[in-house]
This record gives C-alpha cells, sequence and structure tokens, in this order.
C-alpha cells in the first residue's frame, strides 16, 4: 500500500506541473491564426515573430490603431486552470502586447483595405509600453470593458502575465513578480466558449518598432482537482482491497 500511495501522489506531482504550450524554440508559428479585430488604416500592418527564442510582434508600416490576436485552439482553459507567459518586455513606443483567451482561434477580421472593429469575445492582460502600465479589456457580444493603466509596476519586476479561469464565466487576469501573482482584474462574460482558444495580443501604433519577449506559455493545472483524483484513486484502491 505504501508504494502505492507514494505512486499515486506522485502522479499528482506530476500532473500539477505546467503543461508547456510553446518555448518559441523555433520559428514556426503555424499552430496560431492572426486574427486582425480592429483597425484604423486601409491594410494589414502587424506580424508575429519567434527569430531567437520568444514572441514578438511588429507593427511593420503605418501609426494608426490596430488591434489583433494570436490564437491556437489545441489547447484550451479549463475551470481552475491558469495560462502563463513568461515576459522580459522592451519598452517603447505605443506598444500594448499581451496575453489572451477567446472563445476561437479564428475570430472575426476587419477586411483587409477597410477600416472595421469586429472585436468580440475574447480577454486580454497586457502590458501598455506608452503608459509603463498593465492593462486589461474583455469583449463580450459586443460589450467592451477594460482600462489600460489598471496596475502600474515596474517593468523590471514583471516575471509574466496569467490568465485563470475562475468558474464557466468569470476569469481573473493580472500579472507575476518574484512574491507572486498580483490581480488586475475579475472579469465575468456571458459567453462559455471564452477559453476554448489561447494566445496573445497587440495593439502596435509605433511604426517600424518590434515588442517583446514573451515565452513559455504554460497552463497549469488546478493542484486541487489533481489532489482529489490522487484521493479518488486511494478511495479506489482501498475498496478493491
Amino acid at each position: 500500500m505504501k508504494k502505492v500511495v507514494l505512486f499515486l501522489l506522485g502522479m499528482i506531482a506530476v500532473a500539477s506541473q505546467a503543461a508547456v504550450i510553446d518555448d518559441f524554440n523555433d520559428t514556426d508559428l503555424s499552430e496560431y491564426t492572426i486574427n486582425f479585430v480592429l483597425d484604423h488604416a486601409a491594410g494589414y500592418s502587424t506580424t508575429y515573430s519567434s527569430p531567437s527564442g520568444t514572441l514578438q510582434a511588429t507593427k511593420t508600416n503605418d501609426t494608426s490603431p490596430e488591434q489583433v490576436t494570436l490564437l491556437r485552439d489545441d489547447y484550451s482553459l479549463s475551470i481552475g486552470d491558469t495560462l502563463r507567459i513568461d515576459t522580459s518586455v522592451i519598452a517603447g513606443g505605443y506598444m500594448d502586447f499581451g496575453l489572451a483567451v477567446a472563445k476561437s482561434a479564428d475570430l472575426a477580421d476587419v477586411v483587409e483595405g477597410e477600416t472595421g472593429d469586429v472585436r468580440d469575445g475574447f480577454l486580454t492582460i497586457y502590458f501598455k509600453t506608452s503608459w509603463g502600465s498593465i492593462g486589461y479589456a474583455g469583449w463580450d457580444s459586443g460589450n467592451i470593458g477594460g482600462n489600460s493603466g489598471a496596475a502600474s509596476p515596474a517593468y523590471s519586476d514583471v516575471t509574466g502575465l496569467y490568465i485563470s479561469r475562475l468558474s464557466t464565466y468569470e476569469f481573473e487576469a493580472g500579472y507575476s513578480t518574484a512574491s507572486g501573482d498580483s490581480s488586475v482584474v475579475t472579469w465575468t462574460c456571458t459567453n462559455s466558449d471564452i477559453g476554448n482558444a489561447v494566445g496573445f495580443y497587440s495593439d502596435l501604433r509605433t511604426q517600424d518598432a518590434t515588442v517583446g519577449n514573451f515565452d513559455n506559455l504554460t497552463i497549469v493545472p488546478e493542484p486541487a482537482t489533481m489532489a482529489l483524483l490522487g484521493l479518488g484513486g486511494l478511495v479506489a484502491i482501498r475498496k478493491r482491497k
């Protein structure tokens, strides 16, 4: 029985570790879908790349607002899970860059060559480098809520951003330092599909500028869930005895 308990405890420890989605050690971002959800210019001008082991976003020409998501749906955020990204952000210019969860990896796009706003079904927590702050924004069925200056930690102290799913319709988003997590917002939506896709968000308005670096996109399972699974296994073994 002792060996079985140790085995189950080991399984709980392994299961509760973060699942690394992407460490950006290659330049292939084909798992992601890029969506231009707001554009004030007549053309797409934001690109994402991972040339040196971290994710970066670049504005290639104009200086108008352009809000873009980069999402994948081979992973999703379940209740109790936390999505995390390690950060070492290059500050400067009007550059918003952050973490996101969404209802789908393939959100509606503004038609290229036209201006428009089709934002819906996602939550983001982001660095707003022009203000030196942490901001958040959520779009749900046309209802927009956000605060670009919700927190103002020293960027040099910030080690990551996170989004936790608290329940079917409730999320917490914030940032991390060596001291732990700091919540910026608890956001309630009405669409239970939000969380089906994970990834990134940007709003870049400085021409020919790059913002980064994001690394080690991970999902951390809820420890309590893993513990209950382990206890369930112990009960089943005891009954079989």
